[in-house]
């Protein structure tokens, strides 16, 4: 079977007839053809792209009736002897001794800006186009407003900014929203302990969420936020860690039934010891008093740090620290990817914190033993048992 063979001159016929046409027009009057062929047959003849539009329209050279400037505009389709706008804004810029402002060149050229900004961030842009706000470039404006100043377009920063929101970019800042490999029993471990809060919100038993804020250097050092004074607050020039008196280390804790915080500040280091003596001095001086009756904790909690769901040393403080001493039950639903647990916390009517502090050495690098993992009353959870557990009181064996 003999291929189709397409003779440019259909294409130029069709193209003297109707002076303009775009890539589906012309494929449709060759017939089946696809547009490699379409191109092959356009590269025979002398045809030209349209600046305006994208490039979206093709007529014939001698067609097109060019002014002075090189231009020919056919209803509100723009050409070029050029080519580009690029090729065409750079050509007018010199060849004017004068140059052009923005305005003075989208009166010429009668395409905004916008467009020669659209073309020259091409190879820049990042994002989604179907989503809002969903671009952005690794440019400044400084390196735009240069390039677009090389063309022979001049524009300040500040119009790029304005541009560029009127081409959907956003400024925007790094955001720490990536949470690395999730389970795939991500799902079923937030049903379950969404079904053990309602259980211990049904009996009116302690729910607390536990969680290691930002470390702070104890000083006068550079932080954010605003007070009214007459005169700015001083504070040192670099936030060297040699220059703190210390660092402090919030430990919170969020009693979910009551809306109420607690803060622990500790000054030695986040250990599972510290971690757990926060639950400890939250309820000697508030847990007790509230939930006296209670012979039962839910904590809840991420996986990792401190209070982790592999860690040894968190478990055996729970039990040595909070179920023995104190005869509870402490049942601990691990989050499996790291979540916001107190910073989004919100109150109509103001979330009440107290605030402890500790000068407590604690020491790192403690190892617990498979002996002493042993002798835990722990009792797995047949859901999901390594981030579902309950630590039992031990009977006192002395």
């Amino acid at each position: 079977m003999k291929p189709n063979r397409f003779p440019a001159q259909r294409l130029e016929a069709f193209l003297q007839l109707n002076t303009v046409a775009t890539l589906p027009e012309l494929k449709t009057a060759l017939g089946p053809a696809v547009a490699v062929t379409v191109f092959r047959k356009l590269s025979t003849l002398p045809y030209r792209t349209s600046y305006s539009h994208r490039g979206a329209y093709y007529t014939l050279d001698p067609l097109a009736h060019y002014d002075e400037l090189g231009l020919w505009s056919y209803r509100d389709i723009h050409f070029s002897r050029q080519g580009t706008l690029l090729d065409t804004t750079a050509a007018l810029v010199t060849q004017s001794p004068a140059g052009y402002f923005t305005d003075e060149l989208e009166a010429v050229v009668r395409v905004a800006a916008k467009d020669a900004l659209r073309q020259l961030l091409r190879e820049e842009t990042a994002g989604d186009p179907m989503a809002r706000r969903g671009l952005w470039t690794g440019l400044r404006l400084e390196q735009i407003s240069s390039q677009l100043r090389r063309l022979g377009i001049s524009v300040c920063p500040n119009p790029v900014r304005r541009l560029l929101d009127e081409m959907d970019y956003a400024l925007r800042a790094n955001r720490k929203s990536l949470s690395g490999h999730q389970s795939p029993e991500r799902d079923r471990q937030f049903r379950y302990r969404q079904v053990q809060r309602q259980e211990f919100t049904r009996q009116g038993l302690p729910i607390i969420s536990v969680d290691t804020k930002k470390k702070e250097m104890v000083g006068p050092f550079k932080n954010a936020g605003q007070v009214w004074s007459r005169e700015p607050i001083p504070v040192n020039g670099h936030d060297f860690r040699s220059r703190a008196q210390g660092m402090a280390i919030p430990r919170g804790l969020y009693d979910v039934l009551a809306n109420r915080g607690s803060v622990l500040i500790g000054t030695s280091h986040d250990t599972s010891d510290f971690a757990v003596d926060a639950i400890v001095d939250w309820w000697r001086r508030e847990g007790r008093r509230r939930y006296g009756q209670s012979s039962e904790l839910l904590i809840l909690a991420d996986s990792g740090g401190s209070n982790g769901a592999r860690c040894r040393l968190w478990k055996c403080a729970l039990q040595e620290k909070l179920a023995d001493r104190f005869g509870l039950a402490v049942t601990v639903c691990h989050y499996p990817t790291i979540v916001r647990l107190i910073g989004e916390t919100k109150t109509k009517t103001g979330l009440r914190i107290n605030c402890g502090l500790t000068t407590e050495f604690y020491p790192t690098k403690i190892k617990v033993s498979d002996v002493q993992m042993a002798e835990l009353d722990l009792v797995k959870h047949p859901i999901l048992p390594n981030w579902n557990y309950t630590l039992l009181p031990r009977i006192n064996r002395n």
